[in-house]
């Protein structure tokens, strides 16, 4: 389910196996892992730690916990430098950090798109809004963003073809 993005459905399965067997740590890290896809970083990270509690020392897992960690910490960066203002920023943070270790992050998606559209990136906030929609078809906020792309690319090409028959 995983594979195929179905985030909700290996949740519940999951969530099954550990009901029927709270000792299951496969499981957890399963769980973990697909928590953290979904940016849910805390539950992620208890998840992790339920792990190494069963299975102390797993390096594997070990290591998931830190870029579990560091993509939370970048999450929380993130936001920081786009409350400031610095959207560059964000999207280093977004894309170095946090979609690499949690490619289904909507929260950071969002963000990404958010800070695209402050860079006047119309184009690419459509197709980040796209991946959004793909995922979460009612997600109104990417709706909200994408609509302000469109609408500002047509402003753009409006006042190009002004500027064009002004000139000739």
């Amino acid at each position: 389910m995983m594979s195929l993005r179905k985030y909700d459905g290996a949740l519940g399965l999951l969530n099954a196996v550990l009901e029927l067997d709270p000792n299951h740590s496969e499981a957890y890290r399963q769980r973990a892992t697909v928590l953290r896809h979904r940016c849910r970083h805390k539950e992620a990270e208890s998840d992790y730690n339920k792990f190494l509690e069963l299975k102390p020392g797993t390096a594997s897992v070990e290591k998931e916990l830190a870029q579990l960690l560091q993509a939370q910490n970048a999450l929380e960066s993130a936001y920081s430098q786009s409350d400031a203002g610095e959207f560059s920023k964000v999207l280093e943070y977004v894309n170095k950090i946090v979609l690499v270790f949690s490619p289904g992050c909507l929260k950071a998606k969002l963000l990404k798109a958010k800070a695209l559209l402050a860079l006047k990136d119309y184009s690419n906030v459509i197709s980040e809004t796209g991946f959004i929609l793909k995922e979460d078809e009612d997600n109104l906020d990417a709706l909200l963003l994408r609509g302000r792309a469109y609408y500002y690319l047509a402003d753009h090409d409006v006042a190009n073809s002004t500027t064009r028959k002004d000139c000739v």
